[in-house]
């Protein structure tokens, strides 16, 4: 994908970019069976049935069925297994997930375009289910720095950058995801959909993340469909 053309190829180094995860999500796996108070012998069997069936251990052992490798995969860091499972997991119903490529990593640069986009994907969900309010929405924040050479830039108001911006559709930005995976793309930075003037990034290659890091949590609180409160829960 030649620079001189849309989109415009070049490097990102932000820090401190935020991600909201769910509670539980937050935890490492190991941290979560401790808790279970088995023997050593038995956690050693429950990892092992685990890995039958968790995508994660599937690319780590390279058995993953849509190939994904332990290449898509970091080690050593501080919240890895959180990263992993989000790469290991192939690209769903999201704006540039591909079917078959591994997970991507979205983050923003500012919390409160964090908390816009994971609030419209939530009541997006409640809309679906006929559930116009929830009261007890717990995210902890998640911050990474995100540091690569090859990131397609959205934020030109190209015409193809409009159409992979989409609000209603991730036609666009999918076929565009495909095409910058086989351009071994690092990821895509691009205007929040959901937050006039935030702005977001999907990493498609986890070793652009670092010093990945616990922060505080909050409670998201959705009245009549729309976003009514965050309450910051602290550390």
């Amino acid at each position: 994908m030649s620079t001189s053309r849309w989109p415009k190829i070049g490097p990102v180094s932000v820090d401190d970019t935020c991600r909201l995860v769910s509670g539980s999500r937050a935890r490492e796996l190991d941290q979560g069976l401790e808790d279970l108070g088995i023997s050593s012998q038995d956690m050693a069997t429950l990892l092992r049935l685990w890995a039958v069936t968790d995508a994660r251990l599937q690319a780590q052992y390279e058995t993953h069925r849509a190939g994904i490798d332990r290449t898509s995969l970091v080690f050593g860091t501080q919240l890895s297994r959180l990263v992993n499972q989000t790469f290991a997991n192939p690209g769903r119903s999201t704006r540039f997930g591909v079917p078959g490529r591994a997970g991507v990593w979205y983050c923003a640069r500012e919390l409160d375009t964090a908390v816009a986009e994971v609030a419209h994907h939530r009541i997006a969900y409640l809309a679906e289910i006929d559930r116009p309010d929830e009261e007890d929405i717990v995210c902890r924040l998640v911050l990474a720095d995100v540091h690569g050479e090859r990131f397609a830039d959205l934020r030109d108001r190209h015409r193809q950058s409009t159409m992979c911006l989409d609000p209603s559709s991730y036609r666009a930005s999918q076929a565009f995801a495909e095409r910058l995976w086989a351009d071994h793309g690092e990821g895509v930075v691009y205007p929040s959909v959901r937050r006039r003037r935030g702005v977001c990034f999907a990493v498609l290659r986890s070793p652009v993340l670092s010093r990945l890091r616990r922060a505080n949590s909050y409670r998201l609180v959705i009245q009549d469909y729309r976003l009514a409160e965050v309450e910051d829960l602290g550390a």
